[in-house]
């Protein structure tokens, strides 16, 4: 309902709203550079990343494909995957075969071959979180006569 000499005033928020205007212009200096603070690793918290999870390797014809599960997280600089033909082994120097900020690596290798891989995280401070659980991957195999008959025949000594 509205009665004769009420008004609304339509100008009554303009205080506010200069007020809030002449915030902005101050600060947009500012905000344009970024407020001259660069982001480094001293200023990312020193978190120690947890073990990779879901690490899968599907074996192809000549490579084999290491996935898992990818955390986007700025505390983390790299992952990296270790592989050898030895069930059970020991990560080191020796069998790092990538670095990088990724969820995935394509492990080049040859037909009729089995690969074990164990991935890990590492923060921007080089600290090293959990080798995850070993994956393992078979390559494609290609049908010869070791294959068919073993090691020590040749085809003509299978078929008797």
């Amino acid at each position: 309902m509205v009665e004769l000499g009420n008004f609304i005033d339509l100008y009554s928020d303009d205080d506010r709203l200069d007020q809030v205007e002449s915030k902005l212009n101050d600060n947009t200096g500012v905000w344009n550079n970024g407020g001259n603070k660069p982001i480094t690793d001293g200023k990312i918290e020193n978190i120690t990343p947890a073990k990779p999870e879901n690490v899968i390797a599907t074996g192809l014809f000549q490579n084999v494909l290491v996935e898992w599960d990818f955390v986007n997280a700025l505390y983390i600089a790299n992952y990296e995957v270790y592989a050898s033909q030895i069930p059970g082994f020991t990560p080191d120097i020796s069998n790092l075969v990538r670095k990088g900020k990724s969820s995935m690596y394509t492990h080049k290798a040859d037909a009729n071959e089995r690969w074990y891989f164990r991935v890990r995280a590492v923060n921007t401070h080089a600290v090293a979180g959990t080798f995850s659980e070993e994956a393992m991957a078979q390559t494609a195999r290609i049908i010869s006569d070791d294959i068919l008959f073993g090691p020590n025949c040749s085809q003509t000594e299978g078929i008797k």
